[in-house]
């Protein structure tokens, strides 16, 4: 038999928690981080730590990568996509748009004031001396089996590759961090 319990919403800024110490065992961060300024990011973290209790998870998911967004993407894959899209036209008389010049749409450029890539993610972890381990999702990859995509994914986002280090660090369009507090 299972047991209804009630669950309550609070609404509160995430640098300054509404809770006592040491009161929960699991917290989560869902791209939360990516829209918080450094100031921020340091005053929420010493929040999650004050209520988190010794020895307890925190999870933690990015959805952008500076990295990616402003190297890998700008000079490597804008331009194979092109050269893809071109074949496509050419050979297979489609019409559909390459990749933009910026992947950043005016929202997210607006909405994402910090873009944390695996380096600034892991010398914020360690700061606050927090364990575990980071993960990187690889971006721009076409979720379909055909021969075509295959081969976009190998040469335009060195995918299956790019899921391991160091390619994910270049490739990787999130993390997500499993960490843990150590007393």
């Amino acid at each position: 038999m299972l047991e209804e319990k009630k669950v309550k919403f609070k609404v509160m800024k995430a640098d300054n928690l509404d809770f006592k110490n040491n009161s929960f065992d699991t917290i989560v961060l869902i791209d939360t981080i990516d829209h918080l300024n450094k100031t921020e990011i340091n005053k929420t973290f010493k929040e999650i730590l004050r209520v988190l209790r010794p020895n307890c998870n925190i999870f933690i998911k990015t959805c952008s990568n500076r990295i990616l967004l402003d190297k890998t993407y700008k000079y490597y894959i804008f331009h194979l996509n092109k050269v893809f899209t071109w074949i496509d036209k050419k050979i297979k008389k489609t019409e559909y748009e390459s990749l933009p010049h910026n992947p950043r749409t005016r929202e997210a450029s607006e909405q994402h004031i910090n873009e944390p890539d695996y380096f600034y993610l892991r010398k914020v972890f360690k700061r606050y001396g927090l364990k575990g381990s980071i993960k990187a999702e690889t971006g721009f990859v076409i979720q379909n089996k055909s021969l075509r995509s295959i081969l976009y994914n190998l040469i335009v986002t060195l995918y299956p590759f790019s899921k391991y280090f160091p390619l994910n660090i270049l490739f990787a369009h999130s993390f997500t961090a499993t960490l843990r507090k150590v007393s």
